[in-house]
């Protein structure tokens, strides 16, 4: 293994399912001192192969090797206490700090400062780079946006002096100044940066990509415009290989029909042949005998050669990727456009920035309303107030109709409330078997979860509409 301690190496990593089948199998890669992007579609096991690279998950089989320190920022994550400098990871060390700054002389607080007798300028240095200088240390996590939190765990694996960075996913609660941070610090950065994100213009600036297949990660030099390039040229390569396959199956099926049809016609002829000579009975058929010994051996090879052309044909098939359109056509009449879905009236948001302003908003009808704004600055809260979950500080709002609210983190969404119906239609949603109602949701990837509350909240609604629709659970009217 090198020496290099800010290189990580998997080999032969195989992760099964809890019913034997194989997630992925048999992948190897070497990660090393660059900004490594990894891509593949939703439930191909890209954060399970994350969580195996940073030790939170065990591989079925295989391994894992990495000298130095690994720091791992989840995708989705879940329920978070404590405060800014517990996301930091700096709170033991900084109450360190300040017990033998009193005078303090236990062996024991040397050992958490270690040697970062400098670290409250770290913290301001890294949280200033970060945008983050403006909160204080004992600000409680809970009244952090998801932006922030990201942020803060981003800047603890720094102070933590990782030398593998594992960041799943950490674009998703970013506003565009924090993603254009974030590139430009991965970019700038000396460790081994692995980056799972489905963001292209973060993926622009990686010295590489990896796709995770079912059976290898497959390497691609450049960013996500390179990769593209290259991944087009391969399916134009496969295109052309599989139309060259299925032209020399047809002229092999072709020659087939052909010959046979010549078999018949040479049959017959000798047939009418024999009869017009006299030929003896005992030599017409000791010559029908060695002809259809020849038409078998020949029919044998031409089964043969069938098989190869059909079998390459199959193989060529297999390189080409099929196209999967994604599309969710909600149901449209269920709210009329003059309805009034939501009213806020001079409303102050509960935990607004100190600056905040009244709000006043109605929303009429089956309205598409994008909210928008850095990172802290309520957009949350406000989603919250609309949709009845939170009080505004002071202030009226109106809820007319029925709101269902999927949050950030997918965790306002509650399975075990929805009907089996609702399930079914998410799975006509995806058109994958794993969103219907006998699959075990939690294994569920977060992209997967939250299309799979869309669709069920769709569905709910068009079963509140339309009794006769919720009675056929199989109908995929709202998916094309």
């Amino acid at each position: 293994m090198s020496s290099d301690n800010a290189t990580l190496i998997i080999k032969d990593l195989t992760l099964r399912l809890p019913d034997g089948r194989p997630l992925f199998s048999g992948l190897n890669a070497t990660f090393s001192r660059q900004f490594t992007g990894i891509v593949g579609p939703n439930g191909s096991g890209k954060s399970m192969l994350a969580q195996i690279m940073a030790g939170r998950l065990t591989a079925s089989e295989g391994s894992v090797q990495c000298a130095g320190s690994v720091g791992y920022l989840p995708q989705w994550l879940g329920p978070i206490g404590g405060t800014v400098a517990d996301l930091l990871g700096v709170h033991n060390a900084l109450q360190a700090l300040a017990e033998v700054e009193a005078g303090a002389c236990d062996p024991a607080l040397f050992d958490l400062i270690d040697d970062r007798w400098n670290l409250p300028g770290d913290i301001h240095a890294c949280m200033t780079r970060l945008g983050l200088a403006h909160l204080p240390l004992d600000r409680a996590s809970e009244a952090l946006s998801g932006g922030e939190t990201v942020r803060l765990m981003l800047a603890g694996l720094r102070l933590g002096g990782a030398r593998v960075l594992i960041l799943d996913e950490p674009t998703n609660h970013l506003d565009r100044q924090a993603r254009q941070q974030l590139s430009k610090e991965l970019r700038q950065g000396k460790e081994t940066r692995i980056v799972i994100s489905h963001y292209r213009a973060l993926l622009e600036h990686a010295d590489r990509i990896l796709e995770l297949r079912s059976d290898a990660l497959v390497q691609y030099s450049g960013g996500y415009s390179s990769y593209r390039e290259q991944r087009q040229a391969e399916q134009d390569n496969a295109q052309a290989a599989l139309v060259r396959a299925r032209a020399a199956r047809d002229s092999v099926e072709q020659q087939i029909t052909m010959a046979r049809q010549r078999e018949v016609q040479s049959a017959s002829h000798g047939r009418k042949v024999a009869r017009a000579t006299g030929t003896p009975a005992i030599v017409a058929n000791a010559q029908a005998e060695r002809a259809e010994q020849h038409s078998g051996h020949q029919r044998i090879q031409q089964a043969r050669l069938s098989q190869m052309a059909r079998e390459r044909v199959d193989q060529a098939n297999a390189n080409v990727e099929p196209v999967r359109p994604s599309h969710l056509l909600a149901p449209t009449g269920l709210i009329a456009n003059a309805t009034q879905v939501v009213t806020l009236e001079h409303c102050e948001l509960p935990y607004g920035p100190p600056d905040s302003r009244f709000i006043d908003l109605t929303l009429h009808g089956p309205m598409r309303v994008a909210v928008i704004g850095p990172n802290g600055c309520g957009k949350s809260t406000l989603l919250k107030v609309i949709a009845g979950q939170l009080a505004p500080a002071s202030g009226i709002a109106r809820h007319i109709l029925r709101t269902h609210l999927i949050d950030q983190h997918a965790q306002t969404f509650d399975p075990s409330t929805v009907s089996s119906r609702c399930y079914a239609m998410s799975w006509a949603l995806s058109r994958r078997a794993a969103f219907a109602r006998s699959s075990p949701t939690p294994g569920l990837t977060l992209g997967r979860w939250l299309r799979h509350s869309v669709g069920s909240v769709v569905a709910s609604a068009c079963a509140r509409r339309s009794p006769g629709w919720q009675a056929a659970p199989n109908r995929r009217n709202c998916c094309c």
